[in-house]
């Protein structure tokens, strides 16, 4: 599947990944505004919190490790090996 569809899919709250990823285990998400209001607490009533893309990874140890804030690079961007991840 290509990005546009992986995006929709992340969307639908589906976990992402790439064939061409080399790490086992790798995935993105969305955390909408409410998931990082839950998780940042307390917060004033007026904040707003914006949505993200979080990849799990890991970290150095091969601890299972979330980044908040993922970016896709350009090769993520124009591959076509994007395929949900069924945990």
């Amino acid at each position: 599947m290509n990005f546009s569809k992986a995006l929709e899919e992340m969307k639908a709250g589906k976990k992402l990944s790439r064939k061409g990823w080399n790490g086992k285990g790798m995935y993105v998400f969305l955390l909408t505004g409410e998931d990082i209001k839950k998780a940042i607490a307390p917060m004033p009533d007026n904040t707003i919190a914006l949505p993200s893309i979080a990849m799990c990874t890991h970290d150095s140890t091969r601890r299972k490790a979330v980044l908040v804030g993922w970016l896709a690079s350009q090769s993520d961007m124009l591959a076509d090996d994007w395929e949900i991840v069924n945990e």
